[in-house]
C-alpha cells in the first residue's frame, strides 16, 4: 500500500527513466508502461496511454481482460473501450484490426508501440468489482483499463496516474517507482491486475505491525468512529489469521476502503472493501464488519496462495472455472467466524448463530435439492453467486430455485470437515493443519494450486482416515447429517420441522425506489401457481398502493387460507390475482451445547472455540 501526495504531471521524463531502469533490473526485453489520466470526471472516462518498447514482431495483439481476479464473473471490459489508436516510435499511425470481442491486432514497423484509448467507467455505482471515476475520487480496477500483450503476461509493468490536485493520497498494494508518488510498478501483469488503486481525499487510520510487518487502512469518507479502537480489534483478527498458517508472505498489507458501496475483493497484499464506520457503532455491526474484513484478509492465504489449480495462471479471456470455489469462498466464511472468535471479540453464541443462519438460508431454498456445492462453484461464472448477475440483472425464477450459494453451504461443510478431522484424529489435528499442509506443499514447495483429489487427500492425511462422506456433501445434493457432525464437536442441532407462526406466500420482494418488485417466486408456491414471477411489479395490495411494509402487515394480519388481492404488471401485461396464504413448516436449526458430552466431544469443543489471541 502506498499513501502519497500527488506530484505534478511534469515528471513524465523521470517516469520513463525509472521504467528503463526497471527493465534493466528485471532483465526482461519489454516493459509495458501505462499512463492513466483520471481528470475527465464529467464523462467518467479514463484516458489510457500504453507504451511498449523493444518490440520486434510484425504484429502485436493487445487484449483487454474479460474479468478481474477475485470476482468470478465475466465483465467484458473490452466493451467499454473507445477511440483506440496506435503509433510507432516515429509517431506514424499503425494499422489495426479488432480481433473478436477482447483483442486488437496492431501492425508494427518500429521498436516501440504506443496505444491510446478511452475506457468508460462508472460514475454512480460504488462497487469493488468495477472501476469508478467521479468528482470525489477514482477507484481503478487495472484489469478494466490496462491491456496485456497476448502471450506476454509475464512482462513487467509500470503505471502512472494523473489525477485532480486535491486528491492527496493514493492507496494500492503496488510498489511505487523510486522518487515517484503517483507511479507504480508490478513484476508482471498478474500482479498489476491483482492490485486495485484508490485515489482521492483519503483518511488513514492508525497503522499496526505484526512481526514488524506494517498493516495500514486508508478509506474514503469512512465516517466518524473510534478508529484507534477499531484498528486494535482488526489487528487481533489479522493476528488470529497469521497464527493459523504460521507465515506472513507479504512485506506490507493494505486495507483499501472505497467508501459506502458494495462488496469486498481480496488481493495478494491488499483488499478493497466497501466501508462505513457508522456500522461499528453497535455490537452487531462491529462483529459483522470484522467478519467481513477477516474474510477478505484470510483470502490472501485461502485462494491467493492456498488455491485451486485452475486459479492461476489465470485465463483472462475465457475465465478460470473451478469446482472448488466452495473452498476458496465458502470455507473462508467459516474461517471469518473463527478469526473473530479466536481474537476474543465474538462469543460462542454469536458464532453458532452465524452458522445457524447459513444452514437455514441453504435449507429453506429449493435449490439444495438440485445443485451441489461443486456445481455451484463451477456455475458462478454464468449464474453469479447471488440473485444477480455481475451487471445487476436479476436471475430467472427457475435459475434461482435450482441453485444454491456456496457462501451458505460452504461454511457449514467447512465446520463438518473440521469436526470430522478432529474426531478421527482424537483432536490432535484440525482443518487448520490441512490448510498449513496445503500452504507448504502446494504454494511453497510445488508453487501451484491443488486439484480436487489433492485437496481431499490432504484433509484425509491430516485426519488419518477417509472423509468420503463429507465430500459427498460437496459433490452431490445428499442431505447433510448435521447432528452426526455437530455432535463430534459437543454440539446439538434442532432439525425437527414445525409449523411457522407466519403465513407463507412464496413471494420474495424488494422496493425499487417507490415500486414494489418481485425478485422471485418460490418453486411450487402459492405465488408461482397463479403466475407471479420475478421482474413483475406489484401495483396494489388489497386496493392500496403496494409497499413492502404494507405486504408484510397484510400477511401478519392474515391466517392460513386467507387471500390477498394483488394487481401486478409484467411483460405479459397486467394481472389481477388472488394470492392464497398457506401454512409452512421449517426446522429452526438452532445449535446448542450437548448436555452430556463425552471426553472427546468436550475436548473438541473447548479447543475449537477457545481464544488464541492473548494480547
Amino acid at each position: 500500500m502506498n499513501c502519497f501526495k500527488r506530484q505534478g504531471a511534469g515528471r513524465c521524463a523521470s517516469f520513463f527513466i525509472c521504467a528503463l531502469l526497471l527493465m534493466c533490473v528485471t532483465g526482461r526485453a519489454q516493459t509495458i508502461n501505462f499512463s492513466l489520466d483520471l481528470r475527465d470526471i464529467t464523462s467518467h472516462k479514463v484516458n489510457v496511454t500504453l507504451q511498449v518498447s523493444g518490440f520486434t514482431g510484425d504484429t502485436a495483439e493487445f487484449v483487454m481482460p474479460s474479468w478481474s481476479p477475485g470476482y468470478y464473473q465475466f465483465l467484458n471490459f473490452a466493451d467499454s473501450v473507445e477511440s483506440f489508436s496506435a503509433k510507432n516510435d516515429k509517431g506514424q499511425v499503425l494499422g489495426w484490426v479488432r480481433r473478436g470481442r477482447h483483442a486488437w491486432r496492431v501492425a508494427n514497423n518500429g521498436s516501440r508501440i504506443q496505444l491510446t484509448y478511452r475506457v468508460r467507467v462508472s460514475g454512480s455505482r460504488s462497487f469493488v468489482g468495477f472501476s469508478y471515476l467521479g468528482a470525489d475520487r477514482a477507484f481503478i480496477i487495472p484489469a478494466s483499463t490496462c491491456m496485456f500483450i497476448k502471450g506476454k503476461l509475464s512482462a513487467p509493468a509500470t503505471i502512472e496516474l494523473k489525477t485532480k490536485t486535491n486528491w492527496t493520497r493514493i492507496a494500492t498494494g503496488l510498489d511505487s517507482l523510486p522518487g515517484r508518488r503517483d507511479a507504480f510498478r508490478a513484476a508482471d501483469m498478474d500482479i498489476l491486475y491483482d492490485s486495485p488503486i484508490l485515489s482521492g481525499p483519503l483518511e488513514e487510520f492508525p497503522a499496526f505491525t505484526i512481526n514488524g510487518i506494517p498493516h495500514r487502512f486508508l478509506a474514503y469518507k469512512p465516517g466518524s468512529f473510534d478508529s484507534r479502537s477499531f484498528m486494535i480489534d482488526l489487528r487481533k483478527v489479522v493476528l488470529a489469521g497469521t497464527q493459523i498458517i504460521g507465515d506472513i508472505p507479504y512485506n506490507r498489507y493494505t486495507f483499501i476502503g472505497i467508501g459506502p458501496g458494495q462488496g469486498g475483493i481480496e488481493h495478494l497484499n491488499s483488499t478493497a472493501v466497501s466501508f462505513e464506520g457508522d456500522d461499528l457503532k453497535t455490537r452487531e455491526g462491529k462483529v459483522r464488519m470484522l467478519h467481513f474484513l477477516g474474510h477478505e484478509y484470510f483470502h490472501h492465504y485461502n485462494v491467493k496462495r492456498i488455491r485451486p489449480l485452475e486459479l492461476g495462471p489465470f485465463d483472462y479471456e475465457n475465465g478460470s472455472r473451478t469446482r472448488q470455489l466452495w473452498i476458496s469462498e465458502g470455507v473462508n466464511v467459516y474461517y471469518e467466524y473463527l478469526l473473530v472468535k479466536r481474537a476474543g471479540i465474538s462469543t460462542l453464541e454469536e458464532m453458532l448463530d452465524a452458522l445457524r443462519l447459513n444452514i437455514l438460508n441453504y435449507q429453506v431454498e429449493s435449490g439444495h435439492l438440485y445443485q451441489s456445492l461443486a456445481a455451484a462453484s463451477l456455475d458462478t461464472w454464468t449464474e453469479g453467486a447471488n440473485n444477480q448477475s455481475a451487471t445487476g440483472t436479476l436471475k430467472t425464477d427457475d435459475l434461482i430455485n435450482r441453485s444454491i450459494s456456496y457462501y451458505e453451504k460452504g461454511p457449514v461443510v467447512g465446520l463438518m470437515l473440521d469436526f470430522a478431522i478432529r474426531h478421527q484424529s482424537g483432536n490432535k489435528k484440525s482443518l487448520d493443519d490441512a490448510m498449513r499442509l496445503l500452504y507448504k506443499e502446494y504454494y511453497q514447495k510445488r508453487q501451484r494450486g491443488f486439484t480436487e483429489k489433492e485437496f481431499q487427500k490432504a484433509c484425509e492425511i491430516v485426519a488419518g482416515g477417509s472423509l468420503g462422506e463429507v465430500f459427498l456433501y460437496v459433490n452431490t445434493v445428499k442431505e447433510p447429517d448435521y447432528k452426526k457432525y455437530f455432535q463430534y464437536g459437543g454440539l446439538d442441532i434442532d432439525t425437527t420441522r414445525r409449523e411457522l407462526p407466519r403465513v407463507y406466500s412464496g413471494l420474495n420482494l424488494r422496493m425499487d425506489k417507490d415500486t414494489l418488485v418481485i425478485t422471485s417466486a418460490d418453486m411450487s408456491s402459492p405465488a408461482s401457481e397463479i403466475g407471479l414471477h420475478g421482474g413483475m411489479k406489484i401495483i396494489t395490495i388489497n386496493g392500496k398502493k403496494a409497499t413492502f411494509t404494507l405486504f408484510n402487515s397484510e400477511c401478519a394480519a392474515s391466517k392460513a387460507g386467507d387471500n390477498i388481492f394483488l394487481s401486478a404488471i409484467g411483460p405479459e401485461g397486467r394481472k389481477d390475482v388472488s394470492l392464497k396464504l398457506v401454512k409452512k413448516w421449517e426446522a429452526p436449526y438452532k445449535i446448542t451445547l450437548l448436555p452430556n458430552p463425552d471426553a472427546l466431544q468436550k475436548d473438541i469443543l473447548e479447543s475449537w472455540s477457545r481464544k488464541t489471541v492473548n494480547e
